[in-house]
Parts: C-alpha cells; sequence; structure tokens
C-alpha cells in the first residue's frame, strides 16, 4: 500500500523516500491553483484557467500524482469545472479533491446512528430518526456521482477519491463506526481510494494533541482494509520533534513494508 505525507513542522526533517513514503504525490493548495492577482474574494469564486493548467503540466512533468485542496465552494459544477481543465491540459495526470464532498465528511450522522443500535436502552423515535438522517447523508452524497440533467459530476471527473477518516478528537471509542461509513460511500465511487488521516487533533478545544500509538495502529488497520492508498498529513503549527512523538514509529514501520 503506498503511503503519501504531506508532514509539516517536523524536526529533524525525515528523508522521506528512504523511509518508504511515496514521493509521486503533492498537495495542491490556494498558491497553486490561482495567480496572485486573483486571490482575492472575487477571484477566488472562479476557477482560475491560466493558473489550473500552469500547475497541472508541473505536475505531469514531475511525474506526481495531485491532490487538489478547494474547500471554500459548496457547489458541483466549479469542482467539474477544476477537473475537466486538468484533464484537457493532462489527460493522463492522476488527480483527485481532498475533503471535498465526495463523500460528504459527516462524523455524528453514522456515530448518532451506531451508538442508538447498541444502546441499552432502545428509543424508537430517535432510531427512526437516525436512520432517516443517515438515508438523508447517503442521498446528498449520491449527489456527486449521480446527476438527474445528465451533466458530468466531480466524481465522473476525477481519477482517485480522496476521503478523510481521522478522528478529530483523537479518542472516541466510535471513530471506526465513521470511518468505515465515510469509507463505505468513498467505494460507491468505483475510484481508488486514498484515506486521509492526521497525526493529530483537529478539534479547536484540543488541537494539536498527538495521536496515540494505539490510535496510529487502528488508523492504519482500517485504511489497510477499506482503501488503496493513504495520505497522512500535519499543517505547519507548532514545530515538533517527530522522533518523540508517540504515533511515530508505527507509521515508519507501516510505511517500510
Amino acid at each position: 500500500m503506498k503511503v503519501f505525507q504531506h508532514i509539516l513542522g517536523t524536526s529533524p526533517k525525515p528523508d522521506w523516500e528512504k523511509l518508504g513514503f511515496d514521493p509521486q504525490f503533492r498537495l495542491i493548495t490556494t498558491g497553486g491553483l490561482w495567480r496572485k492577482s486573483k486571490r482575492n474574494k472575487v477571484g477566488l469564486k472562479s476557477p482560475d484557467e491560466v493558473k489550473i493548467r500552469q500547475t497541472a503540466r508541473k505536475l505531469r512533468d514531475d511525474g506526481v500524482q495531485g491532490c487538489i485542496d478547494i474547500e471554500h465552494w459548496g457547489d458541483k459544477d466549479r469542482y467539474t469545472q477544476v477537473a475537466d481543465i486538468i484533464r484537457d491540459e493532462c489527460p493522463g495526470l492522476a488527480f483527485g479533491f481532498y475533503n471535498v464532498r465526495m463523500p460528504i465528511k459527516n462524523y455524528w450522522t453514522p456515530v448518532r446512528l451506531a451508538k442508538q443500535k447498541v444502546a441499552r436502552k432502545k428509543n424508537a423515535k430517535k432510531l427512526a430518526a437516525y436512520k432517516k438522517a443517515f438515508k438523508g447523508w447517503q442521498d446528498e452524497c449520491a449527489k456527486w456521482r449521480i446527476r438527474d440533467d445528465g451533466k458530468r459530476t466531480p466524481g465522473d471527473a476525477v481519477h482517485v477519491i480522496y476521503c478523510s477518516v481521522y478522528d478529530p478528537y483523537q479518542k472516541s471509542p466510535w471513530w471506526r463506526e465513521y470511518a468505515e461509513a465515510n469509507l463505505a460511500e468513498a467505494k460507491k465511487f468505483h475510484k481508488p481510494i486514498v484515506a486521509c488521516i492526521c497525526p493529530e487533533a483537529t478539534d479547536r478545544r484540543i488541537r494539536g494533541r498527538a495521536c496515540t500509538e494505539e490510535m496510529m495502529t487502528e488508523y492504519l488497520e482500517v485504511c489497510s482494509k477499506y482503501a488503496d492508498s493513504v495520505f497522512v498529513f500535519r499543517s505547519r503549527g507548532r514545530p515538533i520533534d517527530i522522533e518523540n512523538q508517540p504515533w511515530w514509529p508505527v507509521l515508519q514501520d507501516f510505511s517500510s513494508k
């Protein structure tokens, strides 16, 4: 299984390729998708075709897979437009969108349903409501795969699906239910799945809390079972001594196999 990384702010900086991390990967954020003159409220509303084509060529020439990170749009058409620009410029380039709506990332809907199913005191009304919410979420996810008007969807246009599965709280006993439900929706796109995990808590109340050795082990077990590749990321934030992180030996061992 390929392991990609975008782990920033580490000291010392590891030799990622020597440790078994796949170098054929690049995360593309705002700077790689909009020219400087377009990085404003008006410019960011529309794809910058010139910059997107330039970045696509760079990815193709460097022989790397692209992870396109645009998270501020809510509609499908603009994502499809970006994908079509990339495909037109570089037809064979492998790419997908990070953390968009393929599937719509949803933590609490699968977790609430799973908890109610095993509750000692069953509540029929709550169970029915949670089942309805779960079905509604699945229906919304389907709209990114299927359209009634016959137009292409973002799901049609990409080569790979990036699916976030990390626990924002880094300790929830219900994390697996959330991850498996989201990966099941990702599988419906019938594209290779890259499971995305973060080795730190992202919930604002405990942001930066390191992932435990046990949690990283569980992450990688689930990713191995349901996904084709793993993408491990960390925003720059505060610098960390990576050698002293509890999750690092587990990830290092996994990437080297």
